[in-house]
């Protein structure tokens, strides 16, 4: 598992890569090429949204340089 600032770090990259596409978009394209079941996918959302709740001010500062 990543810490905190390591996902921070990584965030822009993830932005650029993923511009366009979904939400869901991007859980499909994780799903075929993990093959992942969805009992892990929510395993790992739930982990997700947790990990997003405690870092809610950081997203909010990216959200201000990304203009959304």
């Amino acid at each position: 598992m990543f810490n905190p600032m390591q996902i921070v770090q990584m965030f822009p990259q993830f932005m650029e890569q993923t511009r366009g596409k979904t939400p869901s978009d991007i859980l499909n394209d994780y799903v075929r090429q993990t093959g992942m079941s969805q009992e892990e996918l929510n395993k790992v959302q739930a982990q997700a949204q947790g990990m997003a709740q405690q870092m809610q001010g950081q997203f909010n500062q990216f959200k201000g340089m990304f203009g959304f």
